[in-house]
């Protein structure tokens, strides 16, 4: 028997918790709304919010994948990898455009 989903409102902190982990993991909302057994309209809602509990739950999931990503980089560059200097310079100079990006059209 299927278990009636509930608004997103109701999440508990364990459920955020859940949400802030899959995110990490690049699922999608849609995804991480039936794992969470929320209704997907209530959930896309909340999400759009960033004031709500599930989007900081979902950004700080993806903010904390790619602080690890970032430090795993990092020990590389350290040992001397060619290419994860490279593909740290491309990422820093794709973050400076996006800044500029955000700056010139105010986003």
């Amino acid at each position: 028997m299927d278990v009636p989903l509930i608004h997103a409102s109701e999440l508990s902190l364990d459920d955020l918790e859940v949400v802030k982990d899959l995110a990490a993991q690049n699922y999608s909302l849609k995804d991480i709304a039936a794992v969470v057994n929320v209704e997907i309209r209530s959930f896309n809602l909340s999400w759009k919010n960033k004031e709500s509990p599930i989007y900081k739950a979902y950004r700080r999931g993806r903010i904390e994948i790619e602080i690890s990503k970032s430090e795993m980089l990092e020990q590389r560059i350290l040992e001397g990898n060619i290419t994860a200097i490279q593909e740290h310079n491309n990422l820093a100079h794709q973050r400076w455009f996006d800044d500029i990006k955000k700056d010139v059209f105010d986003l």
